[in-house]
């Protein structure tokens, strides 16, 4: 059969509809201390194959999901949702 694609290429387009899928999985909580925002502990193993999924740093891309960075000025702050 013809294939438009590399062998390489379609495991790559895999692998991110793959980790697209697994992030609508992941749930959050409320922090007790201060009712910010965590991951549930599934969520942390999907956010770990995730991570692996897109080839991006698993610490990174939890603080991804659950900061958000804001410019004032020169400083850049990061608070929890």
């Amino acid at each position: 059969m013809w294939n438009i694609f590399e062998e390489n290429v379609i495991l790559e387009i895999f692998q991110i509809l793959s980790a697209i899928l697994l992030i609508g999985n992941i749930k959050f909580d409320l922090w007790e201390m201060d009712d910010s925002a965590i991951l549930t502990k599934d969520s942390v193993l999907i956010a770990k194959t995730v991570s692996e999924l897109l080839k991006v740093n698993q610490t990174d891309f939890a603080n991804f999901l659950i900061f958000k960075k804001s410019n004032l000025a020169q400083d850049e702050i990061q608070t929890n949702f």
